[in-house]
């Protein structure tokens, strides 16, 4: 029988949305917003990038590869 993996608990937090970037969730830092790729993969098997938007000086993640 195979298990999901475990995932340390996280406390759900109301998630910031960034109007000037399509509302898009906000990432503090890029530590966070890698955290939140490596779970996303491993959650949903779907591969998303980090990046930093210089428009509103915030982290994001997006479905296209970084050129």
């Amino acid at each position: 029988m195979l298990r999901r993996p475990r995932y340390e608990y996280r406390p759900t937090l109301p998630i910031e949305r960034c109007e000037a970037s399509g509302n898009k969730n906000i990432y503090a830092n890029k530590v966070d917003a890698e955290r939140a790729v490596e779970r996303s993969s491993l959650e949903r098997g779907t591969e998303l990038y980090a990046y930093f938007d210089n428009a509103c000086a915030h982290w994001h993640l997006t479905r296209l590869p970084p050129w």
